[in-house]
């Protein structure tokens, strides 16, 4: 499984990152990250998202501002088709 991740908002809008089946991908503003976001509301490393078996999971990492999924603030969820 692969999937496209794609930002919605903010100055990085458009952006978009291919996720395979068994990555881990970091967000966020930092060097070490490997979708790298110049939104001065996204922390150095602000989430990271999981493909794995069918499944898309996305976690926040501390972040100042928090993740938010469908407008709501999560810790850890997974994604959902539609």
């Amino acid at each position: 499984m692969q999937v496209t991740w794609t930002v919605l908002k903010g100055t990085d809008r458009g952006r978009q990152i291919t996720i395979g089946s068994g990555e881990i991908v970091l967000v966020g503003r930092g060097d070490s990250c490997d979708l790298q976001l110049a939104d001065p509301r996204a922390s150095r490393v602000h989430c990271r998202i999981q493909v794995s078996g069918g499944r898309i999971k996305v976690g926040d990492i501390d972040s100042e501002w928090g993740t938010f999924i469908n407008n709501e603030e999560i810790s850890e969820a997974e994604l959902k088709r539609g």
